[in-house]
């Protein structure tokens, strides 16, 4: 009792020490283990009060490739209203809040902050395992989604505790038992999930922030687990249903007919999309394919929602995480958040790996979650330091 006291009284008194800044992303870090209804709430209101304060819109603009994202809102606005699609543009503009939202955390986060978040979130998902697993226990013929929407959006979200846990693990080298708990317990819960795609997902991320991390052993032990793994989904198909042959055709039957249609509906308006949630507004219209939100792959789903132009402007966003990392990194520019270099490129594989057969950022819970992660490329200052090696 009294070590929960001290631990309580840490914690506190650590959050006491943040700015206002820091504690708005801490406590928006911890909703995102609540259920999933209530995890958009901090960001709005964050935003509002960052939109109505004009040092902190200031800031958001020097974000390298902030300009994308303030571009990307009249796109998807547009295309929204000229094909009438009234949900798509409420969806849309909550995405484009979600991806100011990362701006705003690129513009402020550090390296403390940075590893305080990812000491968070190994903690929750350990409490988020073990709701998963009562879950199970309650009910054992349901995947179990643990506070999140669905059993896929859990499984990605295990991708990224995992990365987070494995990362935080040889960077740091503290709270050894913690993380490597957390670890288990998540592995536990992607099976109960029984999310096929997180494997794939989790795997090539971990493999490559390994390699990045020149943990060959390791590398080496991960490749016999993803042999394992893929001997039980071949030779005992019953521990893992989702894997046998009829499973795994029937899956991809409905994404070759969901893919067909949204290319088909894609080339009617191939500039600027239809506007989210595109997918549901043709099932909806005409009964034909299988009925969902999206269509289960990234970027097709992106050219049928925002058009070439949409889709051009967040992959620019996305793709200047890795690079601005990479010229502070070469140049000696800015502040350095430890480890950003080996964590942003392991993050954007394992989505990748994931969202070509579904997508689970579109959720409110992964979005975040992503953008918080991504957030340690940081904004940093592109006027030249004086920086010098310490020998």
């Amino acid at each position: 009792m009294r070590f929960c006291k001290n631990i309580a009284q840490s914690c506190i008194s650590r959050f006491k020490a943040y700015n206002i800044d820091e504690k708005m992303i801490i406590l928006t870090v911890i909703s995102l283990f609540l259920p999933f209804f209530l995890a958009a709430v901090p960001v709005v209101l964050s935003m509002l009060f960052i939109f109505g304060d004009k040092q902190r819109r200031s800031r958001l603009a020097a974000v390298p490739g902030s300009l994308f994202i303030l571009a990307f809102l009249p796109v998807i606005s547009l295309a929204a209203v000229l094909n009438r699609n009234w949900i798509g543009l409420m969806v849309g503009s909550l995405i484009w809040i979600m991806f100011m939202y990362g701006v705003y955390m690129r513009s402020v986060m550090n390296s403390r902050l940075f590893k305080d978040i990812q000491l968070v979130i190994i903690s929750l998902s350990i409490v988020s395992a073990l709701i998963a697993i009562t879950q199970k226990l309650l009910n054992r013929s349901t995947r179990s989604t643990s506070t999140f929407f669905n059993p896929n959006y859990y499984g990605f979200m295990i991708e990224l505790f995992m990365l987070v846990a494995v990362f935080y693990l040889f960077t740091y080298k503290k709270h050894k038992h913690l993380v490597i708990s957390a670890i288990i317990l998540n592995l536990a819960g992607l099976f109960l999930s029984n999310c096929r795609t997180a494997w794939i997902g989790l795997i090539a991320g971990v493999l490559l922030l390994l390699i990045l991390s020149k943990k060959y052993k390791f590398t080496l032990l991960l490749l016999a687990l993803g042999a394992l793994v893929a001997g039980c989904a071949i030779f005992f198909p019953e521990i893992m249903p989702r894997w046998n042959a009829s499973s795994v055709n029937h899956a991809a039957d409905q994404r070759e007919l969901m893919w067909w249609i949204s290319s088909k509906s894609a080339m009617q308006s191939p500039i600027i999309g239809r506007g989210l949630y595109a997918y549901t507004q043709i099932w909806n219209s005409n009964l034909v394919g299988y009925k969902t939100v999206h269509c289960h792959n990234l970027f097709l789903n992106s050219f049928l929602d925002t058009g070439i132009i949409g889709t051009l402007l967040w992959l620019g966003y996305i793709i200047m995480h890795p690079i601005s990392v990479y010229i502070r990194k070469r140049r000696g520019l800015g502040e350095q958040i430890e480890g950003s270099s080996r964590l942003i490129l392991p993050i954007l594989l394992t989505c990748l790996c994931h969202c070509m057969t579904d997508i689970p950022v579109l959720g409110v819970q992964p979005l975040i979650m992503l953008f918080v992660l991504l957030s340690c490329a940081g904004s940093g200052s592109f006027k030249k330091q004086e920086v010098r090696s310490k020998r």
